[in-house]
């Protein structure tokens, strides 16, 4: 698994992956994963946006805007 890089937003490093599995409509038990920058251990609440796999969401969180892919 990659490493995190620290919140864009605010600087902290107490990061955590949110494991949400979504059971209504058209994704119906499709696991949804998100990095959240913790707000109750000093965060500010950023998160990388619900991605379908850990990775995606782990890279949506280290991607920096205008950086090339």
């Amino acid at each position: 698994m990659k490493k995190l890089t620290p919140c864009p937003f605010c600087g902290n490093e107490k990061l955590f992956i949110l494991d949400e599995d979504d059971n209504s409509g058209a994704y119906e038990n499709i696991p949804n994963y998100a990095v959240c920058c913790d707000f109750h251990r000093g965060g500010c609440g950023a998160t990388s946006g619900y991605r379908r796999t850990e990775e995606e969401a782990i890279e949506a969180w280290n991607k920096r805007a205008g950086e090339q892919e």
